[in-house]
């Protein structure tokens, strides 16, 4: 899987094919043994056993199968479901077709957002928000021209069910939409908002309320954990460059066309609006990159049928040139830790007996999901408390502070990592300078199998893994 999320998405899948429950309010396999309340929830989870179910009769392994094929079968569904609903929208009035379905399904394919959320191998609910969000906006234009309730009450469920299954993302760009309704149309329907709200209560009755019951956390270490996560940090200029220029080229013609052949004037500017909001979010934090792209292309196919030929093949060339630049140079310049998949899977088989599991927090969730066993750190920010805990014992020199955090979190098995990338993570997550060379940090004993209190047995190996059982009846 290509993120440590992943696995732990499986992991509570897993239980739940075990028949331990549908709804997880809370995690007692994360920041082991104190747990925590997700923010994760049942939508993309039932996807995925539904998927998982349909492979059982025909492969091994089918919830591996489930996760590695989701998020791209949700992009065949998203581009299949424009694809049918434009087909028959020009049989009806060709000439007046809003979208074209074509520059929606190049953009798709190609934009590097929409590629990574949809990529095989990661299963992690922005690949659902973005359909849901995609057709929500897709549709929007029609809720406004009269086509009836049932497609209002249908946007109103996908915007509930977006908002099941994230509170974040979804919240702010139905916050935006409505408020550029507003401002814009001078309008919104109470019924279609209504509709929201009972389907949201409902769903949140379903989950427990947990964002009523979330604590607060360790702000330092969490804003500090945070800028070592990808898609937590902001996108630099250079990027911005590649990811945007092509997208944000299309605004100035479109609202030349606002001043020219357009009808809906209002779905333009609200466009433009949502558009340069989503940009501007993903300027700060680059896990908006998934979405923001969606509202410059329904404005580029939106505007697509308004030029003429010659500024269609100009812009579309352009269009693509940048894409195929921003993919390349993205792809080149892409350098991400995988969580060694055969080898957790091999370090998993040599954990003989229950016990929770301390590693650094990215390998973490592979090691839960192939050997069942709690873990102590994880990749999500509920867990921050069990991920300072794991920086503070592998970036320690006293043995009697690191047992203490061993006994405190119950630990069985400890599992080491090369002790530079170890020692660089763990001082950025606490915020202290990186150890000096000469100092026999827990991190480097570990790596290096030397100089260990005899309660540590090594109990396994490969290339990047150690593993150890600790007995916490002996010492040094």
């Amino acid at each position: 899987m290509a993120d440590g999320d992943c696995y732990t998405r499986l992991h509570r899948v897993a239980l739940m094919l075990q028949g331990k429950g549908w709804i997880w309010s809370f995690h007692e396999f994360e920041n082991y043994p104190f747990g925590i309340i997700p923010h994760t929830t049942f939508p993309f989870d039932g996807l995925l056993v539904l998927l998982a179910l349909i492979l059982k009769p025909f492969i091994l392994n089918p919830l591996d199968w489930a996760g590695l094929w989701v998020s791209p079968l949700l992009f065949v569904f998203l581009g299949s479901f424009l694809f049918f609903f434009q087909r028959s929208s020009w049989g009806r009035e060709e000439k007046n077709s809003i979208y074209d379905s074509s520059v929606l399904l190049f953009g798709l394919v190609l934009l590097p957002g929409m590629i990574w959320a949809t990529s095989f191998g990661r299963p992690d609910h922005q690949s659902l928000l973005m359909v849901l969000i995609f057709i929500a906006l897709w549709g929007e234009e029609r809720r406004w021209s009269g086509p009836g309730r049932m497609w209002e009450i249908g946007l109103a469920l996908l915007w509930g069910v977006a908002l099941w299954t994230s509170l974040y993302e979804p919240l702010v760009v139905l916050g935006c939409l409505g408020g550029m309704n507003l401002w814009i149309r001078r309008q919104e329907s109470k019924f279609f908002w209504g509709v929201i709200a009972i389907f949201f209560l409902l769903t949140q009755w379903l989950e427990g309320f947990r964002f009523i019951h979330l604590h607060s956390f360790d702000q330092k270490n969490l804003s500090s954990w945070f800028h070592t996560i990808g898609e937590t940090r902001g996108v630099g200029v250079r990027d911005f460059v590649l990811i945007f220029t092509g997208l944000l080229f299309l605004i100035p013609f479109a609202l030349m066309t606002y001043w020219s052949e357009m009808k809906d004037r209002k779905t333009v500017l609200i466009l433009v609006g949502l558009s340069v909001i989503l940009v501007g979010l993903t300027i700060f934090q680059r896990r908006w990159l998934y979405f923001s792209a969606i509202p410059p292309l329904l404005l580029a196919a939106f505007v697509w049928r308004f030029l003429n030929r010659r500024w269609q093949w100009g812009i579309g060339l352009l269009f693509l040139l940048n894409i195929v630049i921003s993919t390349s140079e993205f792809k080149n310049s892409f350098d991400q830790e995988g969580p060694f998949t055969v080898e957790s899977k091999a370090i998993a088989k040599s954990i003989q007996g229950e016990g929770a599991i301390l590693a650094p927090w990215w390998i973490s969730p592979s090691l839960l999901y192939y050997s069942g066993q709690p873990i102590v750190a994880s990749t999500s920010h509920q867990s921050i408390e069990g991920i300072s805990d794991s920086a503070q014992f592998f970036r320690g020199t006293n043995w009697v502070e690191a047992e203490g955090i061993l006994r405190a979190r119950k630990v069985r098995w400890v599992v080491a990592y090369d002790e530079d990338r170890v020692l660089q993570n763990a001082s950025e997550v606490l915020g202290l300078p990186i150890p000096e060379n000469g100092q026999l940090t827990w991190a480097s004993r570990l790596w290096r199998t030397r100089a260990l209190p005899t309660a540590l047995k090594l109990r396994g190996a490969t290339a990047h893994l150690r593993l150890y059982e600790f007995i916490p009846d002996q010492s040094f």
